[in-house]
């Protein structure tokens, strides 16, 4: 493994000396650039790996506060939230303003097919009113999601707060009045993003569309969500409300240049396709790794050491500085094809390309799903888990698949679309990936349980509120 931390100061870009002094007392940025194999075949083939971001605080004496979050909660209040689903909704919300602190800030903003400002921004001093205000919310018509979307964001973008800034989004229908084309609402979630306020979107029941919910997520810099029931949802918001206050680093961006003519490299995860010159990560938050997993191409090479990547990562600090790291060249050995068949692959690139695939056929299952082919679904299920995949993830959540096949096709759908999405994106904890890469023993157990914070843990089903599986041991 080749590893390296950095404390950043002096390769700051801050234009601000003091703030760069503060900077350098008060983060630590570590990148770990993990091969598959130390070596690659003289013939030719291919090399995964893995790179690995996380961000330390440090205290130096005095108390880090901890910067407050200003949310924008936009609630679908249209004619298919009517009864149950919007009172636990509303309940859900409720729990999440208690527990929001006095200097946080929150806007309330429901929709149909209009729009309207329940509770004007406002920080968090008297909950009871911001509920009682919440409670008055009743049923209407159509789904006009962009517009509620829209609407929180400008609130947000007005009077932005000096620590995160994000709309979160709960619709349980489709898209069906206002706005409605993906790649247009899109377009002005990300650009909402570049300018400090991020999206997540929380899906509810079994007909909202997950497509352009996952996708305003993305492109807002948020996290997807969705729960079978709208109970479920309170997992889902004390998981993003924990992210949010565990968050050390935004705007984090890899550089990755290759550095010899007879290699390529693609961008296996988060988003498969051809290496950019910049690469965005997720936010780097305390206990925490984002990720990417790149393959890289050969073709015949001489013996001796060859120089592969050359790796660059920037973020910024909660103080608002830009920092900047870089790693040393990664180099391997270029071994015969019988000495590189040997070499055991490191266990963790190996777990993350296991869910790389896992994500790829579970992407195949839903297009089977989506055109009646319920028989190649099937198959291709089947298939995976014989594969004797070696996560745990990847292994849990394929029994509770199976278990959603039998009972709830669409719900199955659903499950396969935010399941691949994690697979693909989701926060690795450091403690497991150090485990992994470095062959030692990791009880399984402990990644599923509470103990575990939620925006780390590891979970059975994305769209259930319960995390533990049935089994505790691995």
């Amino acid at each position: 493994m080749v590893s390296l931390t950095l404390r950043i100061g002096a390769g700051s870009d801050s234009h601000d000396p003091h703030k760069e002094r503060e900077t350098n007392m008060s983060i630590n940025l570590a990148i770990d650039v993990i091969p598959g194999k130390p070596v690659v075949r003289q013939s030719g083939g291919t090399l995964d790996i893995l790179v690995s971001v996380a961000a330390d605080t440090i205290v130096t004496g005095a108390e880090i506060n901890v910067p407050p979050i200003t949310l924008g909660i936009v609630l679908d209040r249209s004619g298919s939230m009517s009864g149950e689903p919007l009172t636990d909704a509303k309940k859900v919300i409720a729990q999440i303003i208690n527990g929001l602190r006095p200097q946080d800030r929150v806007a309330v903003v429901a929709y149909d097919d209009e729009v309207t400002i329940v509770q004007p921004l406002t920080h968090c001093e008297q909950p009871v009113q911001i509920i009682e205000r919440l409670n008055a919310i009743q049923t209407g018509g159509s789904t006009a999601l962009f517009s509620g979307w829209e609407c929180a964001a400008e609130i947000l973008l007005a009077n932005p707060g000096s620590g995160l800034n994000r709309v979160i989004v709960i619709s349980d229908g489709c898209l069906n009045a206002g706005l409605t084309d993906p790649v247009a609402i899109c377009d002005r979630v990300g650009l909402a993003a570049t300018r400090g306020v991020t999206t997540s979107t929380l899906g509810l029941s079994s007909h909202f569309q997950e497509d352009v919910m996952t996708q305003m997520a993305e492109a807002g810099r948020g996290r997807a969500h969705y729960g079978q029931t709208a109970l479920d949802l309170l997992a889902s918001f004390q998981e993003e409300i924990e992210l949010l206050r565990a968050v050390q680093a935004t705007d984090v961006k890899a550089h990755i240049r290759v550095l010899d003519t007879n290699v390529s490299a693609t961008l296996l995860s988060p988003e498969f396709g051809p290496l950019g010159n910049e690469t965005n990560l997720q936010p780097l938050v305390e206990g925490g790794s984002s990720w990417l997993l790149i393959r890289v191409e050969h073709g015949a090479l001489p013996l001796g050491d060859i120089e592969l990547l050359k790796i660059a990562v920037t973020a910024k600090t909660k103080e608002g500085d830009i920092v900047r790291a870089e790693v040393p060249v990664l180099a391997v050995a270029v071994v015969s094809d019988t000495a590189e068949a040997v070499e055991p692959l490191n266990p963790a690139v190996k777990e993350r390309v296991d869910e790389f695939d896992a994500a790829v056929v579970y992407r195949q299952v839903r297009e089977a799903l989506l055109s009646r082919d319920r028989a190649t679904a099937e198959r291709l299920v089947a298939e995976l888990k014989a594969s004797g995949s070696t996560s745990a993830f990847v292994q849990a959540n394929i029994e509770t698949l199976e278990l959603l096949l039998q009972s709830d096709e669409r719900m199955a759908i659903k499950e396969l679309h935010y399941s691949q999405d994690r697979m693909s994106r989701r926060q690795l904890s450091r403690a497991e990936l150090h485990s992994r890469a470095n062959n030692d023993t990791v009880r399984e157990a402990e990644y599923f349980s509470d103990s575990m914070p939620a925006y780390l843990r590891k979970k059975r089903s994305v769209g259930r509120g319960f995390d533990a599986p049935e089994n505790n041991e691995p």
